[in-house]
């Protein structure tokens, strides 16, 4: 099933996509998503180290639609954001739970991390990681 991804953004910015390049891995940044990426972006999206997607819903997309791209792209790492976090964002946010709980249902490596970095190398485990929020 293919969830629904629109949320009402002007087309060309709930799909813009930023891919990074460096030491043989490539990692990408969603931003604030809120439509299935064109197909021409889902094959650029191919082959990913780590991928970086909202999962927040309201003006991005849904977790169970976060959790679909996922699936579909196989990203080693993925870091979900733009999510609800007590004291620092919109209340109406999906939790980061929302979108982890599938993956754990799932039997995936979910980390939740003491710190807000990591060292993305090429024997980093698959897994999604939380982040600890900066103070």
């Amino acid at each position: 099933r293919d969830p629904e991804m629109s949320r009402g953004l002007g087309d060309v910015y709930k799909r813009q996509v930023r891919i990074f390049a460096a030491e043989g891995m490539r990692v990408a940044h969603l931003g604030d998503l809120g439509a299935k990426p064109t197909p021409e972006q889902m094959q650029q999206l191919q082959g990913l180290d780590a991928m970086m997607i909202p999962v927040g819903g309201i003006y991005t997309i849904e977790p169970d639609a976060a959790y679909y791209l996922c699936e579909q792209l196989q990203p080693r790492v993925i870091i979900p954001m733009h999510f609800q976090a007590p004291g620092h964002s919109n209340h109406r946010l999906r939790a980061p739970e929302d979108f982890t709980g599938i993956f754990e249902g799932n039997g995936a490596n979910v980390q939740r991390y003491d710190t807000n970095r990591m060292t993305l190398t090429p024997d980093t485990p698959a897994q999604v990681i939380i982040f600890r929020r900066p103070e």
